[in-house]
């Protein structure tokens, strides 16, 4: 039996250890803390314009105006280059957001911004090891491997396909091949479902869409138009989902920084992505077995788009010793990134057109002067409205509403224009430090109304046949940037564009789009459209009030 003086010294002792633990956590925050303070002091971005406690990346908060409200005394402009809080108490460092068309076309060009390390770990947690995640060599390397698949000549293969493709299911002659391109079967299966009031058409659009990229990747069809259920897009749609309602987000964070931190602490986070991988790496390993080089696609014996993704695939396979990661990657980089970014796009764009019913009756007349005896695919890409109502929509909305870097060491960035500092002087200089974080938000900078007129934030494709000098110098494609800019643009931009003109025209001449609710818009890896009263139950969707078109 234990006496009271050996009692009372086993329960210090055991209060001892604990209380130690918490001093020496104490010391080691209060240590960190002091540290984030030194830092914040000497941040040579503390002179910029912007806030320092705070975010301005809350829901519906207008950029221009925020920038506006925070300028250094200067009402006449909205200032390009801001400074931004770091994500406290994990960073001290202040951050610089910039709108900035020279510091952008700088840094997206440039070697010594990457993306952040937390960036590509969520990329590679969720698209794998592919071509959006990687950077310097690695990038390169997959960039070059796939930059065959998406050039002018392969594209030129590819749409008089679809369209054959299409034609045959719409006039239902070739039952049986399956509808690769599935715009008519679209038109069919929504004529059904508008009878009984609004159509998801980000739903359909994204399945569709994936339809597409398989059938060029393998020359096979999943039919995940016809089949919600489809195993690739219920696998990524089952990781979305969770992005979007920002599930376990703090323990998200921490994996990206901890990488052993989902295995020592599964969730259902972790879970349900593990289950997603091993779905689409199982659908992926099925694909690659199949026959990659049908002679429906043999118009061209010396480009088979097909087989020669299917070569592109094996081959980054062979390279990578066929790691899951690795082949998770190229997967993604086909088919998710492709389908999730044009099926978005084109919905928006009819989504705008539904809000808009005067460029929809003007588009509708302008497809209805095409013959039936000339090259459907040129005659598309030749219309003036259809060629503005694209370029405007990938202004407004963008598949990506914003990017990041980070500066792999010191750097001056050089301004456009003069910064007003918080003591008066101007500046057109500004030194990063090595570790400091760069916001370029694409969409703001897509409508501000220094570089688009007083309309920037209105939807008005006619702008295009007239734009701004301002406009005229912005970086990136059709100067929206959407597709990025620089060696981390899209490499499939040609057949992203040509596909939404083939979708919106087949939809548009059989449809009258009508508004069905009242849409909000999030970013969730990609900017993604949600009915505001229904976002909890229903997530997100585009539904849209469709009246078929008597032929």
């Amino acid at each position: 039996m234990l006496s009271w003086s050996d009692a009372f010294t086993f329960a210090t002792y055991s209060l001892a250890v604990p209380l130690a633990g918490v001093a020496t956590g104490t010391v080691v925050l209060a240590g960190w803390l002091s540290y984030l303070k030194v830092v914040s002091l000497s941040d040579t971005l503390k002179k910029l314009p912007g806030n320092h406690l705070g975010s301005f990346q809350q829901a519906d908060v207008d950029t221009e105006e925020w920038a506006r409200e925070h300028a250094n005394g200067r009402r006449d402009r909205t200032p390009l280059n801001l400074r931004l809080p770091g994500l406290y108490p994990f960073e001290g460092r202040l951050r610089l957001l910039t709108l900035d068309p020279r510091i952008i076309a700088y840094i997206l060009n440039s070697s010594n911004f990457e993306k952040p390390a937390e960036s590509r770990a969520f990329l590679t947690k969720l698209l794998g090891k592919g071509m959006f995640a990687a950077e310097g060599r690695e990038h390169k390397a997959m960039r070059k491997a796939f930059a065959p698949a998406f050039a002018k000549s392969v594209l030129r293969v590819i749409e008089p396909v679809m369209l054959q493709k299409a034609e045959q299911v719409r006039s239902s002659c070739v039952s049986r091949l399956p509808p690769t391109i599935c715009c008519w079967q679209l038109c069919d299966i929504w004529s059904r479902e508008a009878k009984d009031g609004a159509v998801d058409v980000q739903s359909w659009l994204h399945r569709a869409s994936l339809d597409v990229m398989t059938a060029l990747g393998f020359g096979e069809d999943v039919n995940a138009v016809a089949d919600k259920q489809d195993s690739i897009y219920a696998a990524y749609r089952s990781m979305l989902r969770l992005i979007e309602y920002g599930t376990n987000a703090f323990n998200l964070y921490l994996s990206l920084k901890i990488s052993w931190f989902h295995t020592v602490f599964p969730d259902v986070l972790s879970r349900t992505f593990d289950a997603a991988h091993h779905s689409i790496l199982t659908s992926g390993r099925s694909l690659l077995h199949l026959d990659a080089s049908p002679k429906l696609f043999e118009k061209d014996e010396e480009v088979s788009t097909p087989s020669l993704l299917h070569a592109i695939i094996r081959d980054s396979m062979r390279t990578n010793k066929t790691a899951d990661a690795q082949l998770f990657g190229v997967l993604s980089t086909l088919l998710f990134n492709g389908a999730d970014s044009v099926g978005s796009t084109t919905a928006w764009a009819l989504h705008h057109l539904s809000l808009n019913q005067n460029y929809q009756h003007r588009l509708r007349a302008e497809l209805a002067e095409i013959r039936n005896d000339t090259d459907r695919v040129k005659v598309l890409e030749s219309l003036p409205l259809l060629s503005n109502l694209i370029r405007e929509t990938l202004r407004l909305s963008p598949p990506l509403a914003a990017t990041i870097r980070v500066a792999c060491r010191d750097e001056v960035l050089h301004a456009g224009e003069d910064i007003v500092l918080s003591d008066g002087s101007l500046v057109r200089e500004i030194f990063v430090k090595k570790g400091t974080l760069v916001h370029i938000p694409i969409e703001p900078v897509n409508t501000l109304t220094d570089f688009w007129g007083a309309d920037a934030k209105v939807f008005n494709p006619d702008r295009w046949n007239n734009l701004p000098e301002t406009a005229k110098a912005l970086p990136g494609i059709h100067q929206t940037m959407a597709f990025l800019f620089g060696p981390h643009s899209c490499p499939g931009s040609n057949i992203a564009l040509a596909e939404m003109r083939i979708f919106i025209a087949a939809i548009v001449q059989h449809f009258e789009l009508h508004v069905a609710a009242d849409i909000g818009r999030m970013n969730a890896l990609m900017l993604r459209p949600y009915v505001r009263t229904k976002w909890l139950a229903e997530g997100v969707q585009l539904p849209l009030a469709l009246i078929p078109i008597s032929a």
